[in-house]
């Protein structure tokens, strides 16, 4: 009896495996696509979705001409990207939860540029930034701050090394 009650259960699931794979596929499919969407804010959206929300590579414009371009999950950039504001500069690097974190470039659009970490837009962790009058800070950062050990590199040469706390020499 159990050898009758097994051959009807495999039947009936060869049977409708295909139904089952049609719909799922179709089901998935209604979930992830490809395409354009412009947001009532004027916010444009080119690339994968998935639950109506960006999901996998896609590209952002913003109405004030900024840009966002890279991994996207669940509506935020979250991976490798690149952010684009005219008036505000570019960041290259990681996102997570939609803002800088982890290793990344910003340039300034008025020549300055920091290479390094960043905590939550912040930069964070082992940096150098140079200014645009020739300046650099190679060092330690907290909340984009010089914080920890670092050296200072003027136009001139001369150098200003030892410790930073909240952005203030504090000494050798």
């Amino acid at each position: 009896m159990i050898w009758i009650i097994l051959i009807v259960v495999i039947l009936l699931v060869v049977a409708i495996s295909p139904w089952l794979f049609r719909l799922l596929k179709k089901i998935i499919k209604t979930y992830r696509r490809k395409g354009v969407y412009t947001f009532p804010d004027g916010r444009k959206y080119v690339g994968e979705w998935e639950y109506d929300l960006p999901n996998g590579l896609g590209l952002l414009a913003l109405p004030d001409g900024g840009k966002c371009i890279g991994e996207w999950k669940a509506g935020e950039l979250n991976g490798q990207g690149i952010l684009t504001y005219p008036d505000m500069g570019k960041y290259v690097g990681e996102f997570k939860d939609g803002v800088p974190n982890g290793h990344g470039i910003k340039t300034y659009p008025d020549g300055g540029k920091y290479v390094g970490e960043f905590k939550n837009r912040q930069f964070h962790g082992q940096g150098t930034f140079t200014h645009p009058d020739g300046r650099k800070y190679v060092g330690e950062w907290k909340d984009s701050q010089f914080d920890g050990y670092g050296t200072i590199t003027y136009p001139d040469g001369s150098k200003q090394q030892g410790k930073w706390l909240d952005g203030k020499y504090v000494g050798q």
